[in-house]
C-alpha cells in the first residue's frame, strides 16, 4: 500500500499541484501572501479519491500559516462534534436537529467555546 506522503510525491498530483498553484495566482486564497510558502488545501476528503482525483473546485492555494489555522478549526469541530463531523452523516441530521451548514460549523465552534 502507497502512504499518503508516497502519494504527494506522484507526478499527477505534482502537475495538479501547479495547476491549482496557478489558478490562485500563487497566493493565498485566505489572507492574499505571496512571499510565504504555499500549500494546497482539499476543502473536504472523499474515500477513495487519490489526491490528484478531486475536482478544481474542491482544492485551494493557502500560505503555510493559514492552511495550520484552517485545519486548527477543523479539529476544534473534530472534536466537539466527533461523529457528526463526517459530512454523509452530518447532512442527513443537518435537518432534523437544526444544525448550522457543515461548511459553517467551525464558525459555530468558535461561538460555543
Amino acid at each position: 500500500m502507497v502512504s499518503y506522503s508516497e502519494k504527494l510525491r506522484d507526478p499527477r498530483w505534482q502537475k495538479k499541484r501547479l495547476e491549482i498553484f496557478n489558478r490562485d495566482n500563487w497566493e493565498c486564497q485566505k489572507c492574499g501572501e505571496k512571499e510565504k510558502e504555499l500549500h494546497i488545501h482539499h476543502k473536504e476528503y472523499i474515500y477513495g479519491l487519490e489526491p490528484w482525483e478531486y475536482s478544481d473546485k474542491l482544492i485551494i492555494t493557502y500560505c503555510a500559516e493559514c492552511h495550520k489555522k484552517t485545519h486548527s478549526e477543523k479539529m476544534c469541530c473534530d472534536k466537539t462534534y466527533r461523529g457528526l463531523v463526517r459530512k454523509r452523516f452530518y447532512r442527513e441530521l443537518k435537518n432534523k436537529l437544526n444544525l448550522p451548514p457543515y461548511e459553517d460549523l467551525w464558525k459555530f465552534c468558535k461561538k460555543i467555546r
